[in-house]
């Protein structure tokens, strides 16, 4: 018996190998039993210190079990934090006999490593410093669980690009957090890892679902005890688009994801997520699916711009959203087509230091959080950039408009202003506007909180030029085009007018005015020359809607 004994383990005591190659969507999700559980952690225990031998003898595995380290390995190797490791296809399995159980188990796996410790510690280093600076940078104390989730959603679909061809340089083909957070560039298990590693640090629980039917996968991510999917890829448009970010798959049901509607006509189906169920629908009809801009959070608010031109608000603590003013009230015309126009609407927002910034296809905003004192900063010249602006982007305090001449492009970025807004006067911002202008160009500029002073350097730019300039003053605005300066030197004009101030005398008030009209004085602060024809608006009021102005002079 005992020469038996020798003799079939002479045959066995060869190495044979286990298959370790995965598939670009890891389908591998590990059994939740101890003895699984436990020797997942020393095996990856192992290849953290990249050792050569892992001794699992003591789990008394059979050799019939072999697939289930196979599974336990390619698990591991889909572990965000081990993207550094290069095993190759296969790994080395020893076999012992037990002699307590007089059979075979399987003792030792044998590594070889295509890489060392010492090549890939500046690329953890690396990895770890990015995920701390992301979400240093995105998350706030302050923030509750939804918008943590929400933010680095948004943080990832415009930081990264999908890659539909596989020729973007990277670390791991696409396929890994860091490819996704240091290059910038991947797949969906990489969206999917990338959202789980950053979700962990920010102190959500997030497991990855993959359809193996699909070939995809992305996140489930438990939000105040429910959980949740979120499709991090799906939401990121492709080809890749400067500023976009959807949201029509956050926040989703199992239901909600499986079926289409409007917003969502694609389906998830057939996918493994350790046995987690979404079965809340609390967001599965939300408000977010219908925005395609980054969303803003202060003060318990989430600021945003809806997908038709809406400047909204959103409270988290009693999910009303109340909308203040419609800001891009202005059509983007169709490229060499001034007759045509795109039906959508493509402002975004950027907030920065309680002031908002939004765009319409020509300049660039700002206002205060409720939607008042809006001021135009910066004309953005068509001819100049080759296109209009379909959006903002946020840079080390540079804004950038991204520039397109079509909705489905990709857009290029034009570095518009700084937001060091101390650095420039309206004064400066109005100069700068006026002197981009080209021939046939109109802009209008908002001057209700500003000196009621056109300089004399504005009107000697537009002098003798096809531009249009309206100047919005509250109750009225004065229109004036370049062709109608006559002044051979301009001087500064007062644009300021009074009502009812009591310079005319009575007695003329009561020689042109009959017993039953309404006699409105308006007084021009400007003394002496125009040098100009300007075309004043102002308004009467609501009550003198139906009324028949005659002006007198």
């Amino acid at each position: 018996m005992k020469r038996l004994t020798k003799y079939i383990s002479g045959l066995l005591s060869a190495v044979f190998m286990l298959n370790i190659a995965a598939p670009a969507a890891s389908e591998y999700m590990v059994a939740a039993d101890d003895t699984i559980a436990s020797m997942s952690e020393v095996i990856r225990a192992g290849f953290e210190k990249f050792e050569t031998s892992i001794d699992i003898s003591k789990y008394e595995l059979t050799l019939n079990d072999t697939g289930r380290v196979t599974e336990i390995i390619k698990y591991i190797k889909s572990d965000p934090d081990l993207f550094y490791l290069d095993l190759g296809d296969t790994i080395g399995v020893k076999p012992v006999f037990d002699d307590n159980r007089q059979e075979w188990i399987l003792g030792a796996l044998n590594v070889t490593y295509n890489n060392t410790y010492e090549e890939v510690a500046p690329r953890i280093e690396e990895f770890n410093a990015k995920i701390d600076e992301i979400v240093g940078k995105v998350i706030t104390p302050d923030m509750t669980e939804l918008q943590k989730a929400l933010k680095l959603h948004d943080y990832l679909v415009l930081n990264t690009v999908y890659d539909t061809t596989g020729e973007i340089a990277d670390y791991n083909n696409g396929a890994s957090a860091y490819d996704i957070l240091v290059y910038g560039n991947g797949i969906c298990q990489g969206y999917a890892q990338a959202y789980n590693v950053l979700l962990e640090k920010a102190g959500i629980d997030s497991v990855m679902a993959t359809s193996i039917e699909m070939n995809h996968a992305w996140n489930l991510v438990n939000i105040d005890g429910a959980w949740y999917h979120v499709d991090v890829t799906w939401d990121d448009p492709v080809p890749d688009t400067i500023g976009k970010v959807n949201h029509k798959y956050f926040m989703l049901s199992d239901k909600a994801i499986m079926s289409t509607t409007e917003n969502r006509q694609y389906t998830h189906y057939n996918w493994e997520s350790k046995g987690i169920t979404a079965e809340s629908e609390k967001y599965d009809n939300e408000f977010w699916s219908g925005v395609s801009t980054e969303f803003f959070m202060q003060d318990g608010k989430w600021y945003f711009v809806s997908d038709d031109g809406v400047y909204s608000t959103y409270v988290e603590a009693t999910g009303e959203v109340n909308s203040y003013v419609s800001i891009d009230d202005e059509k983007w015309t169709v490229w060499g087509d001034s007759k045509s126009y795109w039906s959508g609407k493509y402002a975004s927002l950027i907030i920065s230091e309680g002031t908002v910034y939004y765009n319409t296809p020509q300049m660039i905003y700002s206002m205060n959080l409720d939607g008042s004192n809006k001021q135009a900063l910066k004309y953005v010249n068509p001819y100049e950039t080759n296109g209009y602006v379909y959006g903002m982007v946020l840079k080390d305090d540079i804004l950038y408009a991204v520039i397109k001449q079509q909705p489905s492009d990709p857009g290029t970025l034009y570095e518009a202003m700084s937001l060091h807004l101390n650095e420039y006067s309206f004064i400066d911002t109005l100069l700068q506007s006026i002197s981009d202008m080209r021939e046939g160009d109109s802009v209008s500029f908002n001057m209700q909180d500003t000196e009621k002073i056109l300089p004399a350097a504005a009107i000697e730019c537009m002098k003798d030029r096809d531009v249009s300039v309206s100047l919005d003053l509250g109750d009225y605005s004065w229109d004036i085009n370049g062709k109608n300066i006559t002044a051979e030197t301009a001087s500064d004009l007062n644009l300021e007018i009074k009502q009812d101030q009591g310079i005319i005398p009575e007695k003329m008030k009561n020689s042109i005015s009959g017993k039953n009209s309404t006699f409105v004085e308006l007084n021009l602060t400007h003394n002496g020359m125009f040098g100009l024809t300007a075309n004043i608006n102002y308004s009467l009021g609501a009550d003198h809607a139906d009324d028949i102005a005659v002006l007198l002079l």
